[in-house]
């Protein structure tokens, strides 16, 4: 009887192990105490104590990991800025380095909302006073090549305004977009290619730009605690 009671507590403290950080001291003086009442129901029983106090022991380091995890996460988010929009329940990310306004080049963004799995969107940008009518984007990065063509029509935008014209791509990130931003994030050198319908435009992407692909690649690595860009 005593040592079904025991493993009861032993296999409720193991799944209780992954704790937030504001609970772990409390999560740890309480193990101290199971500790004690342990060694007390089992009357000196040397080796039914040993084996909780393991299962007690793997709740403290699950706490520990926990506690390490969502460290990485905040210091990774720390580089980011944030905008909560209150109609679709989402937090969108992106780098504090990366422009409000349109610039030529690429950035990438995470989209966090509640209940989904978070995810990233990739953005290509053209600004120029002409339009170019942009077909594709060829993208050189060190020895790497890459196409990213419209998934459906229509998913190249274009506007204007003041005289300055500018066309954009902004999508969710597919496993090809992912090996695209690692590419040029680690690349030395990387040129994008805006193919129009009858002239092309040559663009080098910054390390500006490049410093932004990699702080997003890790936020959202520690956000879904897997490497996404392998």
């Amino acid at each position: 009887m005593k040592k079904t009671f025991l493993l009861k507590i032993g296999i409720a403290l193991l799944f209780a192990g992954c704790v937030p950080k504001h609970e772990f001291d409390e999560v740890k003086l309480e193990n101290e105490q199971l500790k004690k009442q342990i060694v007390f129901l089992n009357g000196g029983d040397t080796t039914t104590t040993e084996t909780k106090n393991e299962v007690l022991t793997a709740v403290e380091n699950a706490s520990i990991d926990t506690m390490h995890t969502e460290e990485k996460k905040a210091k990774a988010l720390k580089k980011l800025r944030s905008k909560y929009d209150d109609i679709s329940g989402v937090t969108w990310y992106h780098d504090k380095t990366t422009p409000t306004t349109v610039f030529n080049g690429m950035y990438a963004y995470i989209g966090v909302k509640e209940g989904d799995v978070p995810w990233v969107r990739l953005v290509f940008q053209y600004t120029a006073d002409d339009y170019l009518s942009v077909q594709k984007f060829i993208i050189k990065a060190d020895d790497q090549i890459f196409t990213v063509d419209e998934a459906e029509y229509g998913e190249i935008k274009t506007d204007h305004s003041g005289g300055t014209v500018w066309e954009w791509l902004d999508r969710i990130a597919t496993p090809e977009d992912h090996k695209i931003i690692k590419a040029v994030a680690e690349s030395k050198t990387t040129k994008i290619r805006y193919l129009g319908r009858d002239y092309y435009n040559d663009k080098i992407v910054s390390e500006k730009q490049k410093v932004a692909l990699k702080n997003i690649m890790q936020a959202y690595n520690q956000l879904v605690g897997i490497n996404m860009f392998d």
